[in-house]
């Protein structure tokens, strides 16, 4: 394998070891047949009492059973074409066949704009333009026409998802290589678990992973399978 010449060279007595390299060759698109895909989710304020899922809503999130058109609208007016916050957006996720899908949302404020494409789920959002503010002005949603289901969401200046969920799309294989959690509490003694959970087609979520964090002492532990990959199959 070749690196261009301003890549740092790894210590080949570390190749043996470490696995970079591998997925640095997959990063360049040079290793055919796979792909990589890094998820990371924030959760601003975990309460007491229920597991909560890691992601913008702050609230439950409601895993979806049919592909269904959704309205992107934003809180803030100025989240237009040619408004000062975000002007457009990209969204991607699943079809109704669980093929990954991709289109661009010219965003209409806080008036409605369907997607052209039905979503049986929409893992990640992000801002693709916008005017002199930089970022989105207000929250960002997307909200299933058929029952109001809120499945993603950009919150303000942030112009991005940030949810810690994904599924599988048809035809492929996920190989879990590693997952961290952190934990912030600056005004009393918390702990929290965090759990990985999957959940096969037609199945349950079932719980794979507990990662315990304090935040006076472990505030982020991340957890690598170095040996032996999470195999997670295809639309898990």
């Amino acid at each position: 394998m070749s690196y261009p010449s301003h890549a740092i060279q790894p210590d080949p007595t570390l190749l043996q070891t470490t696995a970079w390299p591998l997925g640095l060759s997959i990063a360049r698109g040079e290793q055919s047949g796979w792909s990589y895909m890094l998820k990371f989710g924030r959760h601003s304020d975990v309460d007491t009492g229920a597991a909560e899922d890691i992601w913008d809503g702050n609230s439950a999130w409601t895993p979806p059973t049919t592909a269904r058109v959704h309205n992107i609208a934003s809180s803030s007016a100025n989240d237009t074409a040619a408004g000062t916050g975000a002007r457009t957006i990209t969204v991607i996720g699943l079809n109704g066949s669980f093929v990954v899908t991709t289109e661009n949302i010219t965003l209409n404020g806080i008036s409605n704009v369907p997607t052209v494409n039905s979503y049986v789920i929409i893992y990640r959002m992000f801002v693709l333009t916008a005017g002199s503010g930089g970022t989105n002005a207000g929250n960002i949603t997307a909200t299933a026409q058929t029952d109001a289901t809120l499945t993603a969401q950009i919150s303000t200046g942030l112009n991005q998802t940030l949810m810690a969920i994904y599924q599988i799309p048809a035809g492929f294989t996920g190989y879990l290589a590693r997952y961290y959690a952190s934990m912030n509490n600056p005004v009393a003694a918390v702990s929290c678990d965090v759990k990985l959970l999957s959940k096969p087609l037609g199945g349950v979520f079932n719980t794979k992973h507990i990662i315990g964090l304090n935040s006076q002492g472990a505030s982020f532990v991340d957890y690598k399978y170095d040996t032996i990959p999470l195999v997670l199959t295809e639309k898990t």
